[in-house]
């Protein structure tokens, strides 16, 4: 009978492991899917940035285009289109740098999580 007990003990407690690596996979896998997630929303707000960027950036050379071809060959009006351009070149550069977004980083590597996968 004690060999029976024995038996079922060790049975249960190969279970409880079994259990217990079953519940860290999990956890790591609902953890990988949380970081995954946030990637996936920070891309998707990159890539809304730079289409807004690359829409204003559009308008910008379209605007320059018309106004170009509005001062034909009027030297006089190629010299305050030039100067227009100028006094605003700062105004541009300030604009373009604060309305391009910073390159992400790449998150540090979590030490605690290895990216080694086993068999369940």
């Amino acid at each position: 009978m004690s060999l029976i007990l024995t038996l079922l003990r060790e049975a249960l407690d190969a279970d409880r492991t079994a259990a217990g690596d079953t519940q860290r996979k999990l956890d790591l896998i609902l953890e990988r899917q949380d970081q995954m997630s946030k990637q996936l929303d920070d891309l998707a707000a990159q890539v809304a940035a730079n289409d807004s960027a690359m829409a204003a950036a559009e308008a910008l050379m379209m605007g320059l285009h018309d106004q170009i071809v509005a001062a034909g060959t009027d030297a006089a009006k190629l010299d305050a289109l030039t100067a227009d351009l100028s006094a605003n070149a700062s105004k541009l550069a300030a604009s373009v740098a604060a309305n391009t977004p910073a390159a992400a980083s790449p998150a540090p590597a979590d030490a605690s999580v290895s990216t080694t996968t086993t068999a369940v």
